[in-house]
């Protein structure tokens, strides 16, 4: 097993660089155990004869992202914690009126002014993220919100990742891996009346 040239040149023979490191051919599975992993891409796969041996380590492409075998599945390495964040004056509503909703510029936060809305943002994670928690800031502690998924090629389909009452955090979320060919996200928050604020919306996620 191996890595071979198949444009083989022999000693004192000249030739451009291109002939020199094209026509590679890989024979047998390659063993990289004695290897570092750094900067190694490796495309996903789990077709060796025997199975992947433990400390097996994957890139899959399509997630951007390394895995490692553990004996019994395939689990992420190296992820770190992340936090995406916005003020409330991110968020609009559904029948935006300036006389209904207040957007305070230097502070940072939505006011209901008179009426009622429903809030909500849009989210942009980075693709292969993995959401961890979600909770959005307000006075409205009694009404709940929720974070959705949104399939823009099946208009009015969309599916709950996390939902809490305002100021209370959700860990437990649903499909937690942001895909963002397939869907798109945002936040948004039941009908808020008069005088209730959003102070904001964060995101904790690993990636």
């Amino acid at each position: 097993m191996g890595l071979f040239h198949v444009a083989v040149k022999s000693h004192g023979q000249k030739g451009f660089a291109s002939e020199w490191n094209a026509d590679h051919r890989i024979q047998g599975n390659i063993d990289f155990r004695h290897y570092a992993a750094m900067n190694m891409l490796i495309e996903s796969r789990n077709d060796w004869p025997a199975g992947p041996a433990l400390g097996r380590v994957i890139w899959r492409s399509d997630l951007n992202a390394g895995y490692i075998w553990n004996g019994t599945g395939w689990s992420r390495y190296g992820m770190r914690t992340y936090y995406w964040s916005c003020p409330g004056s991110a968020f609009t509503t559904a029948e935006p009126d300036i006389e209904d909703v207040w957007l305070d510029f230097e502070e940072g936060w939505m006011k209901i002014v008179s009426g009622g809305a429903w809030p909500f943002v849009p989210v942009n994670l980075p693709h292969g993220a993995v959401v961890t928690g979600v909770i959005v800031y307000g006075t409205a502690t009694d009404e709940p919100w929720w974070m959705r998924r949104i399939e823009p090629t099946n208009p009015g389909w969309a599916s709950t990742m996390a939902t809490a009452n305002i100021n209370t955090e959700d860990t437990t979320i649903t499909n937690p891996t942001i895909d963002n060919q397939r869907y798109s996200y945002q936040i948004h928050t039941d009908f808020l009346s008069a005088n209730d604020h959003i102070f904001g919306a964060r995101i904790t996620y690993t990636l």
